[in-house]
């Protein structure tokens, strides 16, 4: 269930000025973040709104904090003081591609995990486009969402979601 707070948030998100819309609620909602911290951080970029909205409430509801951005710019700025444990970013941005994010964010935070996605690149096109020796995991859109929490779920505890 999402709390009031993320209902709002996912609101002001479509405003022109979503960047500081999101430092807002991530200072209000407490989320300086200490390490210890229970809830897995998700941060969802599609340069589709409606996409990176409904990932991120797919996943709000499935326990996760999830923060969608929509574009590598904005997913720059909020990688930065949102410190996600999970990178669920697009690969065809309107201003970039997110390979290109996950190469950068890997290279800045190697612990965080990434999973790129897309409906025009296929797993192959993908493995042809990263540097050798750098492996992201892939999933092709559509995605369902039951499959995308088991995604993500195997990522962080495969050993537990395998047993389940």
């Amino acid at each position: 269930m999402l709390r009031h707070s993320d209902q709002r948030f996912v609101r002001a998100a479509h405003s022109r000025n979503s960047a500081s819309h999101r430092r807002e609620y991530i200072a209000a909602e407490g989320v300086s973040l200490p390490k210890e911290d229970r809830e897995l951080r998700v941060l969802v970029v599609d340069d589709e709104a409606v996409i990176a909205d409904t990932l991120a409430l797919i996943l709000q509801s499935a326990g996760y904090r999830a923060l969608p951005s929509y574009s590598a710019a904005d997913a720059r700025e909020a990688f930065q003081y949102f410190h996600p444990q999970l990178v669920l970013a697009d690969i065809m941005l309107g201003d970039g591609n997110g390979l290109d994010l996950a190469l950068e964010f890997r290279r800045s935070r190697p612990e965080c995990k990434i999973l790129l996605f897309s409906g025009a690149v296929t797993a192959n096109e993908l493995r042809r486009m990263a540097p050798e020796g750098c492996e992201f995991d892939f999933v092709s859109k559509p995605v369902a969402p039951r499959h995308m929490i088991e995604l993500i779920s195997n990522m962080f505890d495969p050993v537990q979601s395998a047993s389940a």
